[in-house]
């Protein structure tokens, strides 16, 4: 549901249609019309004294100009509107695999922040334990108010910075939903991240030829061509 994409596969049927439209010119048009009337002339009107009724049938066949190709001009057009569209069918397959890429990390980012906001909640939650340990202690005089001041400022910290990563998982969840234009289906997900994730790491020796499989590159070809 990307709006990119949906753009990148309008402009492949644009191209596709356009080299359809530069290879019919390599072919002669032909046209052809028919035309039939009749007519009825009534008694009244006739010289003969009797109505007469004619009929007339026409046909036209046409061919309209014609370049016949001697020196490749149409062949190297059609040649170039095709080169065009494999452009840019390449094209749309580097925007699909850019928008599978940015999901992921999005989605990655997306799940490191509400690992840091779960963690984060429960800071707040035993700073909480302790800001009513401290003001109860102080209430019966076992402390200063100092000390319960200092502890009511470290949980007023964690809140705060509760309340931004929360700010920032909210950005990045609707990132998420622009980039896949709809709602993301989030299911809930057991361990840490470090632990359900596996990124297989590139092997080395890998061939420089790869490069050439970058949709990017073959769209570079075929404009080059």
């Amino acid at each position: 549901n990307n709006r990119d994409l949906r753009m990148a596969l309008l402009r492949v049927d644009e191209a596709r249609s356009a080299y359809r439209i530069q290879r019919s010119e390599r072919f002669p048009q032909i046209s052809a019309t028919g035309q039939g009337a009749r007519a009825r002339l009534p008694a009244d009107l006739s010289p003969t004294g009797q109505a007469v009724t004619g009929s007339e049938y026409r046909t036209e066949l046409g061919l309209t100009t014609w370049e016949l190709d001697l020196w490749g001009r149409v062949y190297s057009l059609e040649s170039a509107a095709l080169e065009s569209w494999l452009a840019t069918e390449a094209a749309r397959q580097a925007v699909r695999v850019a928008l599978i890429a940015e999901v992921a990390n999005s989605y990655l980012m997306l799940r490191e922040l509400d690992e840091r906001v779960q963690i984060l909640r429960k800071s707040v939650e035993s700073r909480q334990t302790s800001y009513r340990i401290f003001q109860r202690r102080y209430e019966v005089g076992s402390t200063s108010k100092l000390d319960v001041t200092q502890v009511q400022t470290l949980l007023t910290q964690a809140q705060t910075l509760l309340a931004q990563l929360e700010q920032q998982r909210d950005v990045q969840q609707n990132a998420l939903r622009l980039l896949i234009g709809s709602e993301p289906d989030l299911q809930e997900e057991h361990g840490s991240l470090s632990r359900t994730t596996t990124l297989a790491p590139l092997a080395p020796g890998l061939p420089a030829e790869l490069l050439t499989n970058r949709p990017d590159i073959i769209a570079a070809e075929h404009r080059l061509r």
